[in-house]
């Protein structure tokens, strides 16, 4: 392994993602530079201070210190809240972070919690596990009414996955004159998000967590969600 690397990839992984897999496409999409893996504490140890760049969740203040020719650290988290931004930029490190990575997966996990309540599929575990074959009653999801709230990269995926499930889609964004790919937009005043719930089956949050989020959804909106409404909450 080359001693110089380039590129060190730490060992800790993300939302089940093998490191070494990484590293692998790194290589391929950078043949002129060259990457390592480090394995290990003692791996990250003896590479991280050679390094120009680092990637991996997070990097701790140990390995910042020593990290002289360090110039980039790569996070492969879509948020930054949970590094050391400050030591970061004492250093002169600059950050980038992997927004829009997880959009696919939380998409699919939003839309698979829907199609668990519509059909309540967690009811007939719940039976089949006490053995309990009765009949029950699901729902179609089919005509329902979808509200999502964040129209960034996990909003427009789930939007994207939405469709032939013949759903009504309802957007909520900060700015509605933008438009986008829901069958209707709608913004972040009170009166708006109270249209929307009132006539939503299900809600997803897919918005981050900023000072024009804060408290956008709480009580008094939920209060207007029809009584069998679903929820998903797969904000930050």
């Amino acid at each position: 392994m080359n001693t110089d690397p380039d590129i060190v990839v730490l060992r800790e992984g993300t939302e089940g993602l093998s490191m070494a897999s990484y590293a692998e496409t790194l290589r391929e999409r950078l043949p002129d530079r060259t990457v390592a893996l480090a394995r290990t504490p003692k791996k990250e140890r003896e590479l991280v201070p050679q390094a120009r760049v680092v990637t991996g969740i997070t990097i701790e203040n140990d390995l910042l210190e020593r990290a002289d020719r360090l110039e980039l650290f790569a996070c492969t988290f879509a948020g930054t809240d949970h590094l050391p931004m400050d030591a970061l930029a004492d250093h002169g490190v600059a950050v980038t972070n992997a927004g829009g990575i997880h959009a696919p997966g939380i998409a699919e996990q939003s839309i698979g919690n829907m199609l668990v309540f519509a059909r309540r599929l967690h009811e007939g575990w719940r039976r089949k596990e006490n053995d309990e074959w009765r009949h029950f009653q699901s729902h179609e999801f089919t005509d329902s009414t979808v509200t999502i709230v964040g129209l960034g990269s996990i909003g427009q995926a789930i939007v994207q996955r939405l469709e032939g499930f013949e759903v009504e889609t309802i957007g909520i964004r900060y700015t509605p004159s933008k438009g986008g790919p829901t069958d209707e937009v709608l913004g972040f005043d009170e009166a708006d998000i109270h249209e929307a719930f009132s006539r939503s089956d299900y809600v997803v949050l897919a918005c981050p967590l900023n000072d024009l989020t804060r408290g956008l959804v709480g009580e008094d909106e939920l209060a207007t969600l029809p009584p069998n409404a679903v929820v998903v909450n797969a904000a930050r």
